[in-house]
C-alpha cells in the first residue's frame, strides 16, 4: 500500500475535523514559510528546524488518550500531549543538526522549550517547578503517555515517513523505532543538555522566541482554518501625494514643517540598510512628526525591497491610547486618500491594543470573529498602529499569547513615536534587545520624539536631523516659568481670575484625579448659569467658555469625544482641567498651562500642548511649573518617582525663566543626571541569564500601584442595550464559543468601561456581573449640584469622597 493511499484515522481536531498528518504536514509548512520568506541571520537552518519543529508539535496527539478524549470525550491527563512532544521534537532536530555536522547545541533545547510550552505560558528551565524538574518527575507518566502512541505505532511510522521525506531536510526516515527503543536515554540526555547551558544571553532568548511564535502562529492559524491573506502593496510616495492635495500652501509654521518633511525624507538617498539600523528624529512638538515619520518608513521600506528582497511591515507604536485614535485617524486618512478605498482593508492597515476592534476583513473576504481574533493578534497587515504595552510586553514575556506575534518583528521597520515614554529603568534591556533584533533579525528602529532619551550611544544611532537646535529656534512658542509650590485653591483663584480678565484657552494639569475634580467644581461653581452636554461638557454662554474635565474616571467615549469638542474652533474658549492624559502626542492647544511638578519629560510633554500650532506667535505661550500641594501634602507622591523628582527639581532650580528653544540643552543635562544617579532593573536580564523565563511575569512596562477592577457605567440607553448583551454570555456554556460572542461588541463594552482601585468598589458597594462591577442607571446623576447619594456623574465620573485616593 502506498504512502498517499494509506487510511490516516488519526485526527488532531474534532470541530471541524482534520487528520493530524494534514495539521502536523500545514504547521511544518507555515512555519517553513514564515522563515523562509525572511531576511535574518541563520535563515537556511532555522527554516527547516521551524518545518522539524512543526511537524513534531503534536506529536503526542498520536496517543490512544488523546484520540479518545477528542473522539469520546474520554477525559484523562494521560490525554495531554506537549511535553512528549517536546521530547520527540527534540529528538528529530538534533538528529538533523548530527547528520548536517552543525554543532549548535542550543537549537534542539530551544525546540523542546517551545513545544513543552506551545498550550501555556513560559516557566523557568532549571529549579523548582521547571522544565528540568518536570521532565525528572514525570518519567513514569511519559512512559505510559508513550505506550499509548506505540499502539498507534504503524500510522505514526508513517505519518512521519510522508512529513521527513523531503530532500532538502536530509532525513530519510525520522526513525520512530529508534526513539520508542531510546526514549529514557533521550530523557535523561535534554536534562544533561540543560544542566550544562552556559549563561544565557538576549540572543538565545530571542532565538527562542522566534522559534516559539513561529509554532504558536503557526499552529493557531491552521487549527483555526484560517487563510493568511496576502501582503498588500503601499506607493512610497503615499505621503508625497497626500500632502500634495490636503496642503497647497506652505507658510509659517508649515514652511518649516515642509523643510523638517524634505530634510527627513531625502535621508532616504544615503540609507544603507545594513548599516542604519537604529535612527532617530529628535524634533519639537507639533513640529509634523507623525506624517514625516510615516512619509520615512514607507520609503525605506521600499528601499528595503530593493536592496535585500524583503518587504517590511511598518509598526507604529505609541504609548497612550488617546494619541493611537489620532494617528489612526491620520494614516486612514492618508491611505483612504491616495488608494480611493472608501475603507481599508485590515491586511492593509490594522490597530491592535486591548480595546481595538477585533473583526479582520480583507477586499476579498470577511472573516468570522474566531478567525479574525487570530489573524489580528498575529498582526497579519502591512501598517500595525499599535501600543508600547503590546510591544513591550512582547519583547520581554513569559505569556504565550504575547509571544505569538514576536516574529513579525523580523524585517520590520518598529517606529516608537514619544519614545520618553518608556521608564529610565528599562533603557539598559531595550536598548540590548533592539539592538539583537537590528542586527540579527533585520529589523530597523526609528525613534521620535521632543525629548529624546538616552537609549542609544551616537555609535550605536543614526541622528536623521542634523541640527535639532534650528528647528527648536524655529518652534521658540512657549516661555517656562518656574514658580514656587502652590495650594490647589491658589492655582483655582490664579486661572479664575485668567477666567474672568481673558478670552484664552487655558489647560491645568494635575497629578491626581481628585484634586483635577476639587478644582473644576470650584469654577463651575463660580461660573453663573450654565448647561451640561450628552458628553458632560459644561458650556457657559456669559463667559463664552466650555469647561471640560479629563480623567480617567470619565468614561472612554466620553473622553475621546471631549478632546474633539477641544479641538473645534468653535468660538468658545476651552478651559480644560486634566490628570496626565493628554500630555504627549494630542493634538490640542492652549494659550496658558498650568503643570504639576512632574519628571522632567512629562513637563516638556505637557507644555507641547501650550501654542502647539504657532496660533499666539513667538513666545506667545505660558507654561506655569509649580508643585501643587493639598492638605499640606505634595500631589506627586505615590504618582512619581522621587529620584525623578528631585532630579527635575535640581535642573529647575537654575531656571526661574527659559524658552522652549532651550529644551533640548536642559533635558540632556537631565538624563546626564537620571544616568549618574538611577540604576537600570536588572532583574529582566537576570531572568534571561538564568533561562528563568517564568520570571518574566514580574516585568511591568506600567507600574500599578494598587490592585484595580473595571467597572461598567450604564450611562445611556446604548450602554444599556450593551450591558444585557454581555449579562447573556453566561447563557452560552462553551467558553470558546462565549469569549467569541463577546469579542463582536468587546469593543463598544470598553467605551463604558473605567478601571478603578480595588478599595474603592469596596467604598461604593458595588456588585459584580460577570468579571466586572456595574454602575446602573440609578446610580449615575447629570447634574453636578445634585449628585450627592449618587456613584457616577456625567461632568467628573465615579464620585469618591475620600480625597486621599490615589487614582
Amino acid at each position: 500500500m502506498s504512502l498517499i493511499s494509506y487510511p490516516f484515522k488519526l485526527y488532531s481536531h474534532i470541530e471541524p475535523k482534520k487528520l493530524l498528518v494534514d495539521h502536523l504536514r500545514n504547521v511544518g509548512n507555515m512555519a517553513w514559510q514564515f522563515v523562509h520568506h525572511k531576511n535574518i541571520k541563520d535563515k537556511d537552518i532555522l527554516e527547516k528546524i521551524a518545518y522539524l519543529m512543526g511537524i513534531a508539535h503534536d506529536f503526542g496527539k498520536a496517543s490512544v488518550y488523546f484520540q479518545n478524549k477528542l473522539l469520546r470525550g474520554e477525559k484523562t491527563k494521560k490525554a495531554r500531549h506537549s511535553l512528549i512532544s517536546a521530547i520527540w521534537g527534540y529528538y528529530i532536530v538534533k538528529k538533523y543538526l548530527m547528520n548536517h555536522s552543525i554543532s549548535d547545541t542550543d537549537l534542539p533545547i530551544q525546540v523542546y522549550m517551545a513545544i513543552s510550552r506551545h498550550h501555556g505560558d513560559l516557566r523557568n528551565l532549571r529549579g523548582v517547578c521547571s522544565e528540568k524538574e518536570n521532565l525528572k518527575e514525570k518519567k513514569e507518566f511519559l512512559i505510559i503517555q508513550l505506550n499509548g502512541i506505540k499502539k498507534n505505532i504503524d500510522e505514526v511510522g508513517k505519518i512521519y515517513r510522508v512529513l521527513c521525506k523531503k530532500e532538502w531536510i536530509g532525513i530519510k526516515d525520522c526513525s520512530t523505532e529508534e526513539f520508542f527503543e531510546n526514549f529514557d536515554i533521550i530523557r535523561k540526555e535534554i536534562i544533561r543538555d540543560i544542566r550544562r547551558l552556559k549563561d544565557g544571553n538576549v540572543s538565545f532568548y530571542l532565538r527562542f522566541l522566534f522559534l516559539y511564535s513561529i509554532l504558536l502562529d503557526a499552529d493557531k492559524t491552521d487549527a483555526s482554518n484560517s487563510n493568511l491573506p496576502c501582503r498588500v502593496d503601499i506607493p512610497a510616495d503615499a505621503v508625497d501625494k497626500y500632502k500634495r492635495i490636503k496642503f497647497r500652501n506652505a507658510e509659517g509654521i508649515n514652511k518649516v514643517r515642509e523643510e523638517i518633511y524634505s530634510e527627513l525624507t531625502a535621508f532616504v538617498e544615503q540609507f544603507n540598510p545594513h548599516k542604519h539600523r537604529i535612527m532617530t528624529i529628535e524634533l519639537p512638538t507639533g513640529s509634523g512628526k507623525t506624517l514625516t515619520g510615516f512619509s520615512l518608513a514607507l520609503k525605506l521600506r521600499d528601499k528595503i525591497k530593493d536592496t535585500l528582497g524583503v518587504t517590511p511591515r511598518i509598526i507604529y507604536s505609541l504609548p497612550f491610547l488617546s494619541i493611537i485614535e489620532q494617528t489612526n485617524h491620520v494614516l486612514t486618512d492618508v491611505l483612504i486618500t491616495v488608494t480611493n478605498m472608501n475603507k481599508l482593508p485590515s491586511n492593509l492597515l490594522l490597530v491592535h491594543h486591548h480595546l481595538a476592534d477585533i473583526m479582520y476583513e480583507t477586499k476579498e473576504e470577511e472573516y468570522d470573529v474566531s478567525k479574525s481574533r487570530i489573524l489580528t493578534e498575529g498582526w497579519n497587515s502591512e501598517v500595525i498602529i499599535t501600543t508600547f504595552f503590546q510591544v513591550m510586553h512582547s519583547l520581554i514575556t513569559y505569556r504565550n499569547s504575547a509571544v505569538r506575534k514576536f516574529h513579525r518583528f523580523a524585517n520590520s521597520i518598529l517606529i516608537l513615536d514619544e519614545v520618553q515614554s518608556i521608564p529610565h529603568k528599562y533603557w539598559g534591556i531595550t536598548n540590548k534587545i533592539l539592538k539583537t533584533l537590528s542586527e540579527e533579525y533585520n529589523m530597523w528602529v526609528v525613534l521620535m520624539t521632543a525629548t529624546m532619551p538616552m537609549l542609544f550611544s551616537s555609535k550605536e544611532r543614526i541622528d536623521l536631523v542634523k541640527n535639532p537646535n534650528k528647528y527648536y529656534g524655529s518652534f521658540n512658542r512657549v516661555k517656562y516659568l518656574i514658580e514656587k509650590s502652590k495650594d490647589l485653591y491658589d492655582i483655582v483663584d490664579e486661572v479664575w481670575e485668567k477666567i474672568k480678565n481673558g478670552n484664552d484657552d487655558i489647560f491645568v494639569i494635575l497629578n491626581k484625579v481628585s484634586a483635577v475634580k476639587d478644582m473644576y467644581k470650584e469654577i463651575r461653581n463660580r461660573l453663573d448659569e450654565g448647561n451640561v452636554n450628552n458628553i458632560g461638557i459644561y458650556k457657559n454662554d456669559n463667559h463664552k467658555l466650555k469647561l471640560i474635565n479629563l480623567t480617567t474616571h470619565i468614561l472612554p467615549k466620553h473622553r475621546f469625544k471631549r478632546i474633539s469638542e477641544i479641538q473645534k474652533k468653535d468660538g468658545y474658549r476651552k478651559i480644560v482641567i486634566s490628570t496626565q492624559l493628554v500630555e504627549a502626542g494630542v493634538d490640542i492647544s492652549s494659550k496658558e498651562l498650568f503643570r504639576d511638578i512632574a519628571p522632567l519629560d512629562s513637563i516638556f510633554q505637557s507644555g507641547g500642548r501650550c501654542n502647539r500650532g504657532y496660533e499666539y506667535g513667538d513666545l506667545e505661550g505660558t507654561v506655569h511649573i509649580a508643585p501643587v500641594i493639598r492638605d499640606n501634602k505634595s500631589l506627586w507622591k505615590n504618582i512619581y518617582d522621587s529620584v525623578l523628582i528631585n532630579a527635575t527639581e535640581r535642573i529647575l532650580k537654575d531656571h526661574k525663566r527659559f524658552e522652549e528653544r532651550d529644551i533640548r540643552k536642559i533635558m540632556r543635562n537631565y538624563y546626564l543626571m537620571l544616568s549618574s544617579i538611577t540604576a537600570s532593573d536588572h532583574k529582566v536580564e537576570e531572568a534571561i541569564k538564568n533561562y528563568n523565563y517564568g520570571d518574566l511575569r514580574e516585568f511591568r512596562l506600567i507600574e500599578e500601584k494598587y490592585p484595580k477592577k473595571e467597572v461598567f457605567v450604564e450611562i445611556d440607553d446604548d450602554a444599556g442595550e450593551v450591558l444585557n448583551k454581555y449579562i447573556s454570555l453566561r447563557e452560552i456554556k462553551n467558553p470558546f464559543e462565549r469569549k467569541n460572542k463577546f469579542l463582536e461588541f468587546k469593543r463598544k463594552f470598553y467605551d463604558y468601561v473605567i478601571s478603578v482601585p480595588e478599595e474603592t468598589i469596596t467604598k461604593l458597594g458595588l456588585s459584580p456581573e460577570g468579571e466586572v462591577y456595574v454602575i446602573h442607571r440609578n446610580d449615575i446623576e447629570s447634574d453636578l449640584d445634585k449628585s450627592i447619594g449618587k456613584i457616577y456623574n456625567l461632568e467628573t465620573g465615579i464620585i469618591v469622597s475620600d480625597n486621599s485616593l490615589i487614582l
